[in-house]
């Protein structure tokens, strides 16, 4: 548009796209990618370990062990998707908003559950009592 003369009411439209060396990502967005595989390969390692100890303790096993793997697993789920949809991202140069809606939901779906299972731990559950009755559990789960 620099060589036009003397045009003053041109218009022009359409789409950019910048492509850096790294892919389509911004500098400050890439560097998440590699954050969130190598904490995909911590949270393999950890579920591996953890699957492995379960089994060999099958029969001393709790409902905490269990709460424990689906804190572990979501987590590592939450790594996974992050790191697939950042990588496609990074490929193709676009980002669904559903997508990343859908990551963010689970996302807080993890911090949600394990700040829950904190509280659980703290009201005493099946450490002190056996059994949290059902009006406690509500509780948990509304203000927790």
């Amino acid at each position: 548009m620099s060589n036009c003369g003397n045009v003053s009411l041109a218009e022009v439209s359409g789409q950019v796209a910048v492509r850096n060396p790294f892919g389509y990502m911004s500098g400050t967005e890439y560097h998440k990618m590699t954050f969130y595989g190598y904490t995909t390969v911590v949270y393999m390692a950890l579920a591996m370990i953890w699957g492995g100890l379960c089994l060999t303790w099958m029969q001393e096993l709790t409902a905490i062990h269990a709460i424990v793997g689906l804190v572990l697993g979501l987590k590592l789920l939450e790594c996974v998707c992050w790191t697939v949809h950042l990588y496609t991202m990074n490929l193709s140069g676009d980002s669904s908003d559903a997508i990343v809606c859908v990551l963010v939901m689970l996302t807080t779906l993890t911090c949600y559950t394990s700040y829950t299972f904190i509280l659980v731990i703290a009201q005493g559950w099946r450490m002190t009592e056996e059994v949290v009755d059902d009006w406690m559990l509500l509780k948990m789960g509304l203000f927790g």
